[in-house]
């Protein structure tokens, strides 16, 4: 499918019958902070990260003469220009000509046209949701769960092995709920694959996702907390 629509851009210029974002449209908002439409609600320098592809960039030189570029972010909302100055560009300039799912984190400036971003990271979306991710919490209902569905997740820890914490929390109808102890390291590593994986073996929405709050490294963060929780359905 991803195919057809590159085709179907390069034909016609735009895409004809779907969007290439829309398989995992439910990751890129997991992972940002806020679609690329509402990024005039935010206040300018605000950091954030945003999610999508890039539909355009064109390459410039610094007054150093380093590689730097200006690229336009697109989500299933609108589109944004994304300014990736050298430092930024030597580590994402193979990002810049893919229909790759990306996110970017960076920080929010006003204009006269409206927003922009100035990028400092730019990650290929698998990578994002490993970094990201804070913990997992996965709510089994008793009453549509059996021990073989337990088994399959226990497989399946085992097999996205990383380091990311995981929490089970068992819960019953009517009568409340326990948290189920896992093994200390007993992690996984963030994935679509995954987060499929388990819904579909569960045959319900069972995930909720704590994600580490949009700041850049060495920058004193804003607020008591530094994650947030965000809900798979």
């Amino acid at each position: 499918k991803l195919k057809k629509l590159a085709f179907e851009k390069e034909t016609l210029g735009f895409f004809l019958t779907g969007h290439p974002l829309e398989g995992v449209i439910k990751e890129l908002n997991m992972v940002s902070d806020t679609p690329i439409e509402n990024l005039s609600k935010r206040s300018d320098g605000q950091i954030v990260r945003i999610g999508g592809m890039f539909q355009s960039f064109r390459e410039h030189k610094s007054k150093k003469g380093d590689r730097m570029a200006f690229a336009v972010l697109e989500d299933m909302t609108s589109k944004v220009e994304v300014i990736i100055f050298p430092n930024t560009f030597k580590s994402c300039s193979h990002l810049l000509d893919t229909d790759e799912p990306v996110v970017v984190l960076g920080q929010v400036q006003h204009g006269e046209r409206g927003a922009k971003i100035i990028a400092e990271v730019v990650d290929p979306l698998s990578t994002a949701l490993e970094k990201y991710t804070k913990e997992i919490n996965i709510r089994v209902q008793a009453q549509k769960t059996s021990r073989q569905h337990l088994e399959l997740l226990k497989e399946m820890f085992y097999t996205h092995h990383g380091t990311c914490p995981i929490r089970l929390t068992l819960h019953f109808d009517g009568r409340g709920e326990v948290d189920i102890e896992v093994l200390k390291d007993m992690k996984i590593k963030p994935s679509s694959d995954f987060f499929r994986q388990v819904e579909k073996t569960l045959g319900y929405p069972a995930l909720k996702v704590m994600m580490r709050e949009a700041e850049i490294e060495n920058r004193p963060k804003n607020g008591t907390g530094n994650f947030k929780q965000k809900s798979i359905h």
